[in-house]
């Protein structure tokens, strides 16, 4: 029986061993010539990339080697308070093969997104060796094989030294890695992203680690269709229904916080501008452009329907902007500003429409 219980520990660790392997060996020939492509444009390099290739996780995978591989962590933009946006984008992270998070997994996204593979951009929390980081990270989840898969192409790069200096040192340990696994690291701000049925809280993340389990006592999160119904609304609707989310899943945070009420300000003046337009079309000679003729004939009713129209919008800005909470003293009065222009819309809207009463 001793024997027996030996053989088949061999057994084991043999199966074990060769399913390591073959993980780490299956995509050895897409990293090596994706080491060697060099190109001129992020187009051209995406081609070179994927030339051959005929499945989406090759694609992908000759994507994540390439960007962890030729890419800088930049340790000194990393360390700035105001980070430049600009410094984060595909084109520029690509000229100056320098990056943040942000800007490895915007360039990720655009290489998806030339080969027409779905892919997002995830921002939330994360553990270094074991200890909840709040400063905020960004990393990819992309669609392949009829599933959501997580992508980390930041830390496949490499770290950090004792001496703050970015070493490099590639890692298969964020590609395609299982939900449960890659959650011990990366905490989305959006629990739809966790990928789970009974999504894991802040608190008990920050206290107990990853906790996946048939919990019975809740009710089922289907982070799928969450997922299809979100990838149904246009931008703005995006950030709103995500922001509202993870406030109803962790009230009180104060980052969560701040990303609502920019969602909330931004649904605002999305609906803002809308009733703008509206107000442009109505009166062209307040624009400013002479050239500009008015189309729709005043005291008609089409006149006064687009009037009740920009006034519709108007109300849904003014809810949004009710909503809004904000803390620093120049974005309040950024969205005062706002609030009494619509009020002065609204007022001459109010006493056009009572001329045709």
């Amino acid at each position: 029986m001793h024997q027996l219980l030996k053989f088949l520990l061999l057994i084991i660790i043999y199966a074990c061993f060769v399913s390591t392997a073959l993980a780490q060996t299956s995509y050895q020939s897409i990293d090596s010539r994706a080491a060697s492509i060099k190109s001129g444009s992020v187009e051209n390099l995406h081609s070179e990339l994927v030339k051959g290739l005929t499945t989406d996780d090759e694609k992908v995978r000759a994507f994540y080697s390439w960007i962890a591989n030729d890419i800088i962590y930049d340790v000194n933009e990393a360390s700035r308070s105001y980070r430049a946006v600009v410094k984060q984008e595909p084109e520029v992270v690509f000229n100056s093969r320098r990056a943040v998070c942000h800007g490895y997994s915007a360039l990720f996204q655009k290489f998806c997104e030339l080969s027409n593979i779905k892919c997002f951009l995830v921002s939330g929390f994360s553990k270094l060796n074991g200890l909840f980081d709040e400063t905020g990270h960004t990393w990819n989840m992309v669609y392949v094989n009829q599933k959501w898969n997580p992508i980390d192409v930041t830390w496949a790069a490499g770290g950090i030294n004792q001496q703050r200096r970015f070493v490099k040192n590639f890692s298969d340990q964020y590609f395609f890695s299982s939900p449960a696994d890659f959650l011990a690291e990366h905490y989305p701000f959006d629990p739809m992203w966790q990928l789970i049925e009974y999504p894991v809280s802040l608190s008990d993340y920050k206290r107990k680690g990853v906790i996946i389990a048939d919990n019975k006592s809740k009710a089922i999160f289907n982070f799928r269709d969450t997922i299809a119904e979100w990838e149904r609304m246009d931008r703005i609707e995006r950030a709103l229904s995500s922001a509202s989310r993870m406030d109803r899943f962790n009230p009180g945070n104060k980052i969560i916080k701040q990303e609502l009420a920019f969602a909330l300000l931004e649904s605002g003046n999305n609906k803002f501008e809308q009733g703008n337009r509206i107000l442009a079309e109505l009166y062209p000679k307040n624009t400013g452009d002479r050239k500009k003729q008015q189309t729709i004939k005043p005291d008609t009713d089409a006149f006064k329907n687009k009037l009740s129209e920009a006034e519709m919008y108007f109300l849904y800005a003014g809810n949004y902007y009710d909503q809004v909470k904000l803390t620093d003293p120049g974005e309040n009065q950024v969205l005062l500003n706002n609030k009494k222009a619509l009020k002065n819309n609204l007022d001459i809207i109010k006493r056009e429409l009572a001329s045709y009463r």
